[in-house]
């Protein structure tokens, strides 16, 4: 068991290291991170049918539990996710939002990325850059009381934290968005937030701030 972190990671530290991620695929994992509190294989793991846009919700296949995968968990969302995903994703058909084009189904189709975690170098470099630049700390992704370096796993707490904490939002709606377990019996069994309920909490999450006008849509690569 790990402790809490001293400090949490927040979302302006996590809008300077989006600024700095070089590569479109790693930018947009982090952008999904960034917006729904996904861990990475969740985020790696969605398909362009899950997302609604005219509902602006988001269908989760991908669980760390057998009682999360189990509950296809459908939430929703921000609409500044829609905006970020730009046209390209729009438009884009049936299959994994983020492809791994030299691993393909029995029927020749991309299948989701298998090798995620090579885009966490290209994460934690941005948060490198960012904290050369006063924008970011390294404690918040780095934390002295445990084992591992997650800075992936900041975008999921500043998410949490700013809900939590900013927002006032209840715990069992961030509990649903995040895919904790509910702290009570009832939560576990018996109820889960309405869609309206989650509408209100993720309206209030910001836009990222991406600086300067005229940048790409994070996810707006084209397919090699």
């Amino acid at each position: 068991q790990y402790s809490a972190p001293e400090v949490n990671s927040t979302l302006a530290e996590c809008d300077a290291v989006l600024r700095r991620i070089r590569l479109p695929m790693p930018r947009g994992i982090a952008t999904v991170m960034r917006h729904t509190g996904l861990r990475l294989f969740q985020a790696v793991g969605i398909y362009r049918e899950d997302l609604d846009f005219e509902a602006q919700t988001l269908r989760i296949r991908r669980g760390k539990s057998a009682r999360e995968r189990s509950l296809l968990r459908t939430v929703a969302v921000t609409p500044h996710l829609f905006h970020d995903l730009g046209d390209t994703i729009r438009a884009r058909g049936p299959g994994p939002l983020f492809p791994d084009n030299r691993a393909l189904d029995e029927d020749g189709k991309s299948l989701p990325l298998l090798s995620y975690r090579n885009q966490t170098r290209y994460i934690t470099e941005a948060w490198m850059a960012a904290i050369d630049d006063n924008e970011a700390r390294l404690e918040v992704f780095r934390p002295p009381n445990r084992k591992k370096n997650r800075p992936d796993h900041a975008f999921r707490a500043a998410f949490i934290h700013y809900l939590l904490d900013k927002g006032g939002v209840q715990e069992t709606v961030v509990d649903w968005l995040s895919g904790h377990a509910p702290g009570s019996t009832r939560g576990r069994h018996y109820s889960r937030p309405s869609l309206d309920k989650q509408r209100e909490a993720v309206a209030l999450l910001p836009p990222v701030n991406w600086g300067e006008k005229g940048q790409p849509h994070p996810l707006a690569w084209k397919k090699p």
